[in-house]
């Protein structure tokens, strides 16, 4: 496994410590689970959603009070033009 050297603020390197002696882990282990659940979100976050939701205006195509037009409507072809 490729080694570097990563420069870390006094009160994180204290946090990682603390977290190495309660886990019985290696600093290293420690640094590279934290590392790859940070870039994980980072990723989830960034994704383009799936599907993506058009929202658009409706226009009244018919009075749904006049049971004739509703009838017109329903009965129709597909496609047919108004």
């Amino acid at each position: 496994m490729p080694r570097t050297t990563i420069d870390i603020d006094a009160p994180l390197l204290a946090e990682i410590k603390g977290m190495q002696g309660r886990d019985g882990k290696r600093m290293s282990e420690v640094v590279r689970e934290a590392l790859s659940r940070y870039l994980a979100e980072k990723e989830r976050k960034h994704k383009p959603p799936l599907f993506s939701w058009i929202a658009r205006p409706m226009a009244l195509k018919v009075d749904l009070a006049d049971k004739d037009a509703v009838h017109a409507v329903i009965e129709e072809p597909a496609g047919g033009a108004r």
